[in-house]
């Protein structure tokens, strides 16, 4: 059968996607700049930061963790970015190399009063046995006694739904684009004998160079 994702002319528009999103966001990059989300932490002074609201998480360390492991206190959280049952997710930037990651905080109790500690294990695995430049990147995991920790890739421009809310309609070049991408990785996670079962604009994350990143494999089953 002949691959969905070969009728997607993904090569030949790459470069008219390229002077699309230039167009988009040529009128609102002024505005960006005046009212840019990240902060950098090396550059603010300690009232600067406590005018942001910027926090420093702490937590009880874990008995377990010698001191040369990453912990919690490692990064500082900036803001909320979504929430579920037993996890939330924050924008979080590491004290040491200042880059920006996608910070899943997991709560044990509420994972075990659900049952749920199976499928964040097989989340984890999953998502560290995939490599595909479309798929989001989990780059390291820890824990401490209250909490499990997925540090991930940040997607600076949020999610599908949002760029659709924000722009309306698409140019159809951008549409193509974004169909052989994230077909490209639904193939691949399938031929891992992996499903998914959680596709939605919500979890079709946006790079800052606006490509798609397939997100949240906490429903995906390994066939």
């Amino acid at each position: 059968m002949r691959s969905i994702f070969s009728r997607c002319p993904l090569r030949t528009i790459n470069s008219d996607v390229n002077l699309t999103f230039k167009a988009l966001t040529a009128k609102e990059s002024q505005q960006d700049k005046e009212n840019k989300p990240l902060i950098n932490l090396v550059e603010c002074s300690p009232k600067q930061k406590e005018q942001t609201n910027i926090i420093i998480v702490e937590f009880p360390e874990d008995d377990a963790q010698s001191k040369n492991k990453t912990t919690i206190n490692d990064f500082v959280t900036i803001s909320l970015l979504g929430r579920g049952a037993y996890a939330k997710v924050v924008l979080a930037q590491h004290l040491y190399n200042d880059k920006y990651y996608a910070l899943k905080i997991v709560d044990k109790h509420f994972l075990n009063q659900l049952n749920k500690q199976h499928e964040v294990f097989i989340e984890r695995s999953i998502i560290t046995s995939l490599n595909h430049p479309n798929i989001i990147k989990l780059n390291l995991a820890f824990h401490d006694k209250h909490k499990l920790y997925f540090v991930m890739e940040y997607c600076e421009n949020k999610d599908l739904s949002l760029l659709v809310k924000k722009y309306v309609k698409l140019p159809i070049n951008l549409i193509k684009y974004y169909i052989a991408e994230i077909v490209s990785a639904l193939e691949y996670i399938h031929s891992k004998n992996i499903i998914h079962l959680d596709i939605k604009p919500e979890n079709i994350g946006i790079t800052s160079k606006m490509h798609t990143k397939l997100l949240d494999f906490g429903n995906a089953m390994v066939m």
